[in-house]
């Protein structure tokens, strides 16, 4: 059961009716004489579908800001990766829970631990398999790195990275969230300005990370969520096995992609 009322058979049943709303939607659009009618039903359906699964997907403590001691919680779907919050176009857009003031953004990875996607269709971008942290961020004044495992009910292993900042930096400098190909950029009083997408390298050395005091990590397991730095030993997400290109998800499959090299991305692509 999440924290919303939500089970996995229940999130199962909810994600059926919207594809196949979908699917009956997909019907009409080809048909001699389309019903627009039935179509606009069918589409507001979804829609409504799409968004009472948003709704009530399970909240997750992520991580613990290392500048003020909140908890950090956000959505995720742990049940599947055919869910639409893995999507990388973003599909839906759960309301999250308030976060500190010091929140920046959530970065991921994710193991498969060997098995097949076979429930993805449409395009789920995770990261990589193992957790890795972003410099051009943590060269930021006052920006920090914590990373922690959770483990999906897939049997996947999930790494989250979350960035907070003291001050915040204007949201031109952030990044793109987790599974998402770009985000919006807003100004300080939430008007959206345009969006972004960073192309930023990734950096998997988390011990030396760990030991300049920018990266700290919660323990595997530690529902308390205490904070760990370098006087608690080994970061334990440092040097872990698995592949360092970014993973794409697709049709059943996973194909791996060049890493970010920092070139400048063209919005007009």
């Amino acid at each position: 059961m999440s924290p919303n009322g939500m089970t996995r058979a229940e999130r199962d049943a909810l994600l059926a009716r919207c594809r196949a709303a979908e699917e009956r939607r997909l019907e009409l659009a080809r048909a001699d004489e389309p019903d627009y009618e039935e179509m606009r039903r069918l589409d507001a359906l979804a829609a409504g579908l799409r968004e009472e699964y948003a709704w009530r997907l399970p909240r997750v403590p992520f991580a613990r800001c290392p500048h003020c001691g909140a908890v950090l919680s956000r959505s995720l779907d742990p049940w599947g990766l055919d869910g639409p919050w893995w999507n990388a176009l973003g599909l839906v857009q759960p309301q999250e829970p308030p976060a500190c003031e010091h929140f920046c953004v959530v970065l991921g990875a994710l193991n498969l631990m060997g098995r097949a996607p076979r429930e993805v269709e449409d395009d789920v971008e995770p990261g990589p398999e193992v957790p890795f942290v972003v410099p051009r961020l943590l060269g930021l004044s006052g920006m920090r790195a914590v990373v922690n495992g959770i483990a999906l009910e897939t049997g996947d292993r999930a790494f989250v990275i979350a960035y907070f900042a003291d001050p915040l930096p204007p949201m031109d400098q952030w990044h793109q969230p987790w599974g998402r190909r770009s985000y919006t950029v807003r100004d300080e009083d939430g008007a959206p300005q345009g969006f972004a997408i960073m192309n930023d390298p990734w950096d998997f050395d988390l011990a030396r990370w760990a030991e300049s005091g920018a990266l700290q990590w919660i323990a595997p397991g530690d529902t308390a969520l205490a904070l760990r730095g370098r006087a608690d030993g080994p970061c334990p997400y440092a040097g872990l096995p698995g592949e360092r290109r970014p993973q794409l998800l697709r049709n059943g499959q996973r194909i791996l992609l060049d890493p970010p090299d920092g070139a400048a991305v063209d919005l007009g692509d």
